[in-house]
């Protein structure tokens, strides 16, 4: 419950930071803080590299079934 409850808390302070539409200097330079710290965090770089997928073999039977559709009588 205890992280509940300092999500709770976090969420609040988040809010009543937007909803001021006056912020005092020390407040913005904690927020700028804040995100500079958030945005510096180095991630591991995503690899390009091409994958080879294998080709699925498709029969006539197959395909003729994908294509044709039977339609049923539905009673109302």
């Amino acid at each position: 419950m205890d992280e509940v409850a300092e999500g709770v808390e976090n969420q609040q302070e988040i809010d009543a930071l937007i909803s001021r539409t006056v912020f005092n200097s020390a407040d913005e330079e904690d927020l700028e803080a804040e995100l500079e710290a958030l945005t510096s965090v180095n991630l591991p770089a995503v690899p390009k590299t091409e994958i080879d997928l294998p080709s699925v073999p498709v029969s006539e039977n197959e395909s003729e079934k994908a294509t044709s559709v039977e339609q049923q009588p539905v009673l109302a």
